[in-house]
């Protein structure tokens, strides 16, 4: 198999993992654990996150073309409590939206370095990474900004 080849498919299975992802995460947003799902932070610790690069994905959503994929994350102006509450809840549907992406991807990787096929198994788990893991991470780093935010706003009242 190509590099090229691998490439293409892995980049494709992962953009078709984010509409999985988002249609699961429909089905499931009314069940009895979906709440408990939303407070789940995988790193809490901000000097991880930065020394596994998630400053470089904060810096390509903001600064590329991303900023334009998910048009409901966006503030303007000066944001009242009520909006950043709004946005943590977009940011929570589209950071649960990924994880159930990334899960998806990473057990098709793990099938494909099962039965061998390193190439292909490896560049998945790579752009598996990129587009759903990172972007999760992101959104969790956001969400504790969020939080802090509010907090303080709360605490001044």
């Amino acid at each position: 198999m190509s590099l090229l080849f691998s490439i293409s498919f892995s980049i494709s299975m992962t953009f078709t993992s984010m509409i999985f992802g988002f249609l699961v995460n429909e089905k499931i947003k009314r069940m009895d654990f979906y709440p408990r799902i939303t407070q789940w932070d995988l790193i809490k610790d901000e000097r991880i996150n930065q020394w596994i690069g998630v400053e470089v994905m904060k810096f390509l959503v903001t600064k590329t073309f991303w900023r334009n994929l998910n048009t409901k994350l966006k503030l303007v102006g000066k944001p009242s409590v009520q909006d950043l509450t709004s946005l943590k809840e977009e940011m929570t549907h589209a950071e649960i939206s990924h994880w159930i992406g990334f899960l998806a991807v990473f057990l098709v990787s793990v099938g494909f370095l099962i039965n061998q096929n390193y190439q292909i198994g490896l560049v998945l788990l790579l752009m598996n990474s990129i587009f759903n893991l990172y972007p999760s991470l992101l959104q969790q780093q956001n969400k504790r900004r969020i939080n802090r935010i509010i907090g303080q706003v709360n605490s001044k009242k």
